[in-house]
């Protein structure tokens, strides 16, 4: 896939929808993808602190149970 949003549709195809990972992850995932989008690519505004550490904060959780998976799963 070459694109963020191939990703995600993945991710909520293979992942979300089978129950392996909550929806919570993809919504992570997604608001992270679109501030991203808005603040870096468009430059059509900028990201306020608030946003951008529930972001971070989002972002550790979905990593922390990425990492759980690979663990349980024995990859890693």
């Amino acid at each position: 896939m070459r694109k963020h949003s191939g990703v995600l549709a993945a991710f909520r195809e293979h992942f979300v929808k089978t129950g392996l990972f909550p929806v919570e992850d993809s919504n992570a995932y997604g608001e992270a993808y679109e501030l991203s989008n808005t603040s870096d690519f468009e430059m059509l505004g900028s990201i306020e602190r608030e946003q951008a550490v529930a972001v971070i904060n989002s972002a550790k959780q979905f990593v922390t149970r990425r990492g759980a998976y690979l663990k349980e799963k024995g990859d890693l």
